[in-house]
């Protein structure tokens, strides 16, 4: 979506996606100011040990993190 005339748009209060399928989305990370290892110890509070095991994480605008496992 481009803004030419500088209005909010409805994207910035959509959850950005930082896995999919496995892979972790580092431009994402990068977008919302965290580091793979940030990511690393979140998913290890929920006893995930490897982003492999996901299927999908997105981060919420208020900061919550959604994490969808592979095979549920």
């Amino acid at each position: 979506i481009i803004n030419i005339f500088k209005y909010p748009t409805q994207t910035q209060n959509l959850p950005s996606i930082i896995i999919k399928e496995g892979k972790i989305l580092a431009e994402s990370l990068q977008k919302n100011n965290l580091s793979q290892g940030w990511l690393a110890n979140k998913l290890k509070e929920m006893g995930i040990h490897d982003a492999s095991q996901v299927l999908l994480a997105s981060l919420a605008p208020d900061g919550s993190l959604y994490v969808d496992l592979k095979g549920n």
